[in-house]
């Protein structure tokens, strides 16, 4: 009898219910009084062939043909599909499908003590932390001006060269001193009437 696949955390004991066992010849009345030990208890890890679990404790009855069954931190230790299945003597052949997954994703979907982790490494194909600086640099923040503009605009007024100070027409040099970045026209109060800017 096939039950939904219940989540497991990797390399950790715990003790499953499986069941329910029911009587080979009618295939109702509950088998209460099975006696099932390791090696009766086979498993298939992510599809490997079966083996007997690790865990050499039996298993004991709950009730109503449903055993507990415990299985250890090696039984535990694929990741991926794990099928236990138990074939005993008087009963219909019984299995369970569980998913092993890693620790963190079992303490952030079942147990809510840790948060999924969910590094970005590629956005569209490419390097996220490339993707993440270009997208905030080049988004447009004033007039049709760039952050990434706006930046090396500030940069030239704070660090770079001046050219033409004193006079009508000041410039403000790039920090590498390749070209003006703003040129200004003042009048005689000295306010700016007019302003050229380069941010490329």
């Amino acid at each position: 009898m096939g039950i939904v696949a219940q989540l497991l955390k990797q390399s950790t004991a715990i003790t499953i219910q499986l069941g329910p066992f029911v009587d080979s010849t009618d295939g109702v009345t509950p088998e209460t009084g099975l006696t099932i030990s390791q090696s009766d208890v086979m498993l298939s890890k992510n599809g490997a062939a079966y083996a007997q679990k690790n865990d050499a404790t039996a298993a004991t009855h709950d009730q109503n043909g449903w055993y507990r069954v415990p299985i250890n931190a090696t039984d535990t230790g694929t990741l991926g599909r794990l099928i236990v299945s138990v074939y005993e003597s008087g009963a219909l052949p019984v299995w369970r499908e569980f998913t092993v997954v890693p620790a963190n994703t079992y303490d952030s979907l079942v147990s809510g003590s840790d948060y999924l982790q969910t590094d970005a490494i590629q956005i569209e194909g490419s390097d996220a932390t490339t993707q993440i600086g270009d997208a905030t640099a080049d988004e447009v923040y004033e007039s049709t001006y760039t952050l990434r503009q706006l930046i090396r605009l500030m940069s030239a007024v704070q660090f770079g060269k001046t050219t033409d100070s004193g006079t009508t027409s000041p410039k403000f040099r790039d920090i590498g001193d390749t070209k003006n970045r703003i040129s200004a026209t003042l009048d005689g109060s000295n306010n700016r009437t007019s302003i050229s800017l380069d941010g490329t």
